[in-house]
């Protein structure tokens, strides 16, 4: 059986995951504990220290989604970031 790879079009830039943690009040341990992930990678991804891979942008979303934020917050805020200069490295 053909195993199908997931990708999201749009990757979250790493300073939005960090305000929607922080808007909700949870720590970067429930969030990579929602994510089936480490403590450190996730710091590392919020910090821009690693790229998002589209694996972990999948988780991102869905971690994220998780916490009780529609597709469409999480688009918005993102994209608000984007445009206010939280751009880390958009060409990787």
């Amino acid at each position: 059986m053909e195993q199908k790879e997931l990708k999201i079009a749009v990757i979250l830039n790493p300073k939005s995951i960090g305000i929607l943690r922080k808007i909700k009040g949870v720590t970067a341990s429930q969030l990579a504990e929602r994510m089936f992930i480490g403590h450190s990678t996730l710091m590392k991804v919020e910090s821009g220290f690693t790229p998002i891979t589209d694996l972990m942008n999948v988780r991102l979303w869905k971690g994220l989604a998780g916490l009780g934020y529609s597709v469409e917050e999480i688009y918005l805020l993102d994209a608000f970031v984007k445009h206010k200069g939280g751009v880390v490295d958009e060409a990787a």
